[in-house]
C-alpha cells in the first residue's frame, strides 16, 4: 500500500512539472532567431518595416541575436525618420559586446546628422573611426558631417582621407571637388573633377562635374559665402597656371589639341596638363592623387580617349560616334589606367601606432583597402 502511494505521489509531481513546462513553452516559445532575422531583414529590402521591426521584437534580450536585432530594427526606424527611437536602441546596443560596432556608430551618427544633431553625430564618427581607421565610408560620412557643421577645411581633409583608403571612391572625388570648387581653388578643383570624370564618366552627377569644370574654364565659378575660405598661401603653387587659365589663351582656334572636340574644357585641360609638372617629393595630396595619374595620362597619349570618355554624359552623337570607333584606343586606355593605378597605391606611408610605416596595400575589386603590411628596407634592416 505505501509502496503504491509513493507511486502516486511521484505521478502527480510528474504531472505537475510536465504542466508548468507546457504553460512556460506557451507563455515563452522557442523561437529560431536567425530565420527571424533574415525574414525581418527580407521585409527590410522590400521597404515594409514595420514588419521586419516585428520580426526584430519577437528576438528575447537574452537571445544571441539580441544585439544584431536591435541594430537590424534601428536601421528601419532610421529609414521610417523615427531617429529618436532609432538613437536610443543603437545606445543600448553599444553597450553589449559586438563585432557590429562600426556598423552600429554609422547608424547612430546617420540618425543623430538626420535629426539635425550634428556636434553628437561627429563624435560618433570619431569614435568609430579610433576603432577603425582605415574604413573610407567612415571617413567620407564624417566629412559630410564636418560640411554641416560648417567645418570646411577639416571635411576636405576626411574627403582626402577617404581617397587614400579606397582610391577609386567616386564620390569622394565628387565631393572634394564640389568644396574646392566653392571655395574658388581652381585647379585642385579642376583636377579632382577629372579625376572623378575618369571614374565616373556617364551618370547625372558627371553631366553636372563638367559644368563646374566649365564655369571654372570661362571664368563664370561660383563660389559660396557660407563655405569656410582656405588660406591663399596654399595654392601658391598654381598661381601660373590659374593665370593661363584666366587668359583664355588656349581658347585660341590655333591652339591645338589633338581632339576633334571644340569645347573650352577640352583646350583648359590640356593647357594645364601640358604645363603642369609632377614632383614626387610634393606630397601634398593634388599631387600624390590627381597629377600622379593625370600628367603620365596625357604625357602617354591618352588625353584624346579621357576627354571623349569624360564627354560620354552628353549624349553627344559627335562623341557617341568616336567611342564606338575606337575599341582599341579604349582599351589600351584601360589596361594603362589600371597599371597606373596599382602603381600609384600599391605602397604608401600609413599611420599605425601613430608611426608611419611604408606598407603595401592590398585593394578589393571595389577598391576597398582589404589589408596592408610593413616592407623591410634593402638599406636597412628596420621594418
Amino acid at each position: 500500500m505505501r509502496e503504491m502511494q509513493k507511486t502516486f505521489v511521484l505521478l502527480l509531481l510528474l504531472m505537475f512539472a510536465y504542466a508548468g513546462y507546457t504553460q512556460d513553452s506557451i507563455q515563452n516559445p522557442l523561437i529560431n532567431s536567425g530565420q527571424l532575422l533574415s525574414e525581418g531583414i527580407a521585409l527590410h529590402e522590400r521597404e515594409q518595416y514595420d514588419s521586419a521591426i516585428a520580426k526584430y521584437d519577437k528576438i528575447d534580450r537574452n537571445d544571441t541575436n539580441y544585439v544584431t536585432a536591435l541594430y537590424e530594427k534601428s536601421y528601419s526606424l532610421i529609414e521610417q525618420k523615427k531617429y529618436t527611437a532609432s538613437i536610443k536602441l543603437l545606445k543600448e546596443a553599444l553597450s553589449y559586446p559586438t563585432e557590429e560596432t562600426v556598423e552600429m556608430y554609422l547608424n547612430l551618427a546617420r540618425a543623430l546628422d538626420d535629426s539635425g544633431v550634428y556636434a553628437e553625430a561627429g563624435k560618433a564618427y570619431e569614435r568609430a573611426i579610433e576603432n577603425y581607421p582605415y574604413m573610407y565610408l567612415l571617413h567620407y560620412n564624417y566629412a559630410i558631417n564636418l560640411h554641416n557643421q560648417k567645418k570646411d577645411n577639416e571635411a576636405i581633409l576626411e574627403y582626402q582621407k577617404a581617397i587614400q583608403y579606397n582610391p577609386y571612391h567616386a564620390s569622394s572625388y565628387y565631393s572634394l571637388a564640389t568644396m574646392y570648387y566653392l571655395q574658388g581653388r581652381k585647379v585642385p578643383a579642376m583636377l579632382t573633377l577629372a579625376m572623378f570624370l575618369i571614374f565616373e564618366p556617364n551618370t547625372a552627377r558627371s553631366f553636372q562635374a563638367t559644368k563646374m569644370l566649365k564655369r571654372i574654364v570661362d571664368g563664370t565659378i561660383n563660389t559660396d559665402k557660407e563655405v569656410t575660405p582656405f588660406k591663399p598661401h596654399e595654392e601658391d603653387k598654381y598661381n601660373d597656371i590659374v593665370e593661363i587659365i584666366d587668359s583664355k589663351a588656349a581658347n585660341d582656334k590655333r591652339y591645338k589639341t589633338g581632339v576633334d572636340l571644340s569645347d573650352q574644357i577640352v583646350n583648359q585641360m590640356h593647357i594645364t596638363l601640358d604645363k603642369i609638372n609632377y614632383d614626387e617629393k610634393d606630397t601634398s595630396f593634388i599631387s600624390k592623387y590627381c597629377i600622379a595619374y593625370l600628367k603620365p595620362m596625357f604625357t602617354n597619349g591618352h588625353f584624346e580617349t579621357v576627354m571623349y570618355c569624360m564627354f560620354s554624359s552628353y549624349n553627344n552623337e559627335k562623341v557617341n560616334k568616336w567611342l564606338r570607333k575606337n575599341d582599341k584606343k579604349l582599351k589600351k586606355y584601360k589596361e594603362w589606367s589600371s597599371l597606373k593605378i596599382v602603381e600609384m597605391h600599391a605602397i604608401k606611408y600609413i599611420s599605425y601606432n601613430d608611426i608611419y610605416n611604408k606598407s603595401h596595400c592590398y585593394y578589393r575589386d571595389n577598391g576597398r583597402l582589404e589589408s596592408f603590411g610593413k616592407i623591410r628596407d634593402r638599406k636597412s634592416t628596420r621594418l
